[in-house]
């Protein structure tokens, strides 16, 4: 019944990042092996899977979540396009949204940056060697209110991929935090008698200069207001860890603002020393494999500009927030949430009680279950949990916004009272 409820809220994200708890790592891996096979399932949100506590972060996918990361990967491969090695023995790139794996953890980071080797093959051996990708960089972005839960997605990859050699994450602060339009405002009743808008008839062809990050309000309603980008860049040190210790702590980590002010000169400079570390590491490879000394000498002398043009970084993310603003009011023009929550119990007779397929069985689940994950306190998520990388000791505490449903087994269902029957605790 458990993978019931993932499926369901992977095909249908709420507005705001939701947290359920209880998920063993067989259902994880069951629900994961679902969404890879089954063709017609479609997965519509962004995820993280935390074994150590059973949690799952569920976010809708937005276009302020995107943007960030493919500006830096245009950067990124202008950077490595102007160096002078042979792309076809050795090969970068940089994916977005792209699946790490090994044996033991699944990771999915908004930005990935990926180094893979193929040796000159010889021509009288009947095989070839199949290389294995090493991950370089890894990112993420999203809402403040979630930055300590990127940084444990991030904490996790790193721990799991030690080729790893800089994380950064790209928050986005929230003046407000954003709601639905209530079903008796006149808002929603104005915007609910006419036809499903278009993104050129939702946002205005032209704006003040000032309202560049928001607020974006339409009919009346705020659908974002961003009052803060701000970047976070973190490098691990010759210890294998992302901080390191000489005397008093020296951080590795450089955290400052594309907005509203910007300030980005010690990010650039960390970015920068990356992107050397990682011309480093092609020239290592190249030694490698025995490659000509002339061409080693030629990267090796090479000396191209890391250069993240913010100005364009400010332009792209503006039309990204207005992006997100429009797909926040799709999203509740399509979905209307009737506000009752329901028990897992009924939620497990709802799924045994169909003989339909999982698709029919998720549509009939989400009408009422999507708002008991979407309607239940908020919480925060704990910044301490271990990390041989660092990178934890970081984070540094945003408001939490994120809210937690708690799954619940049938057998340990018991009549409770209702003051006792709410399915997750909130925090403030």
């Amino acid at each position: 019944e458990h993978c019931v409820v993932l499926l369901e809220a992977l095909q249908n994200p709420q507005s705001n990042t939701i947290v359920i708890v209880g998920i063993t790592p067989a259902e994880y891996a069951a629900v994961l092996a679902f969404t890879s096979e089954e063709r017609d399932f479609e997965v519509r949100a962004k995820f993280a899977y935390f074994e150590d506590t059973q949690e799952l972060q569920i976010m809708p996918p937005l276009p302020v979540h995107e943007q960030p990361a493919a500006h830096l990967s245009k950067a990124i491969n202008k950077y490595t396009d102007a160096l002078p090695y042979d792309k076809l023995l050795i090969d970068v790139t940089t994916h977005l949204n792209h699946r790490i794996q090994n044996k033991d953890t699944t990771n999915i980071p908004d930005l990935h940056l990926a180094v893979t080797i193929q040796p000159p093959e010889d021509d009288s051996a009947g095989d070839i060697e199949i290389p294995k990708p090493a991950s370089k960089w890894v990112g993420e972005s999203g809402l403040s209110s979630d930055y300590n839960f990127m940084v444990r997605k991030l904490s996790g990859t790193c721990d799991s991929h030690h080729d790893i050699d800089l994380a950064l994450i790209i928050a986005f602060k929230e003046r407000t935090r954003w709601h639905q339009p209530k079903e008796t405002s006149v808002t929603a009743q104005t915007l609910r008698a006419i036809p499903a808008l278009e993104y050129e008839e939702f946002i205005p062809a032209r704006i003040n200069k000032s309202l560049k990050f928001g607020p974006v309000i339409i009919h009346s309603h705020s659908w974002i207001d961003i009052s803060e980008v701000r970047y976070s860049v973190f490098r691990r040190g010759t210890d294998g860890h992302f901080t390191s210790t000489a005397g008093i702590q020296t951080r590795l980590q450089r955290g400052y603002t594309l907005y509203p002010t910007v300030q980005m000169s010690d990010v650039e400079r960390v970015l920068r020393d990356g992107a050397n570390t990682l011309k480093g590491y092609i020239v290592s490879l190249m030694e490698g494999m025995n490659l000509e000394a002339s061409a080693i000498q030629l990267v090796c002398e090479s000396n191209p500009m890391f250069e993240p043009v913010w100005g364009a970084a400010l332009n792209q993310i503006s039309s990204a927030i207005y992006l997100t603003a429009y797909c926040r009011y799709l999203d509740w023009r399509h979905h209307k949430y009737n506000k009752r929550k329901i028990t897992h119990d009924e939620a497990a007779q709802i799924s045994s009680a169909t003989t339909t397929s999982v698709s029919s069985d998720m549509t009939l689940v989400s009408s009422d279950l999507s708002t008991s994950l979407s309607d239940l306190g908020t919480s925060s998520s704990d910044p301490t949990i271990s990390s041989s990388t660092g990178l934890l000791a970081d984070a540094h505490p945003e408001p939490p916004l994120a809210k937690k449903a708690k799954t619940q087994s049938a057998e340990d269902s018991e009549p409770k009272s209702k003051s006792k029957q709410t399915k997750g605790k909130g925090k403030s």
